[in-house]
């Protein structure tokens, strides 16, 4: 399996329905924070996002952002890659 290029961790809003959208905090607050692996180009994948660079098998929802944020860096470290945070 390929090394992701770097871990991504980023707040998301959770509707009323579970629809889950990035969020920024500015017009809509932080229910959530995720984590997961982004990869340059194609990546052999069973649940592509973004033609393969994101695998939704790896992305992993946290209620808080410090244990995203562990989680996150755990990942770098073990791959040896930056998280980038936004």
């Amino acid at each position: 399996m390929p090394k992701p290029n770097h871990i991504c961790l980023h707040a998301f809003f959770e509707d009323a329905n579970g629809n889950q959208t990035y969020t920024d905090g500015l017009e809509y607050p932080a229910t959530g924070w995720s984590v997961y692996d982004f990869y340059e180009g194609q990546h052999r994948t069973s649940s592509p996002l973004w033609g393969g660079q994101i695998d939704i098998d790896d992305e992993e929802d946290f209620e808080t952002y410090e244990d995203a944020r562990c989680e996150a860096y755990r990942r770098g470290r073990l791959y040896g890659v930056e998280v980038e945070e936004y």
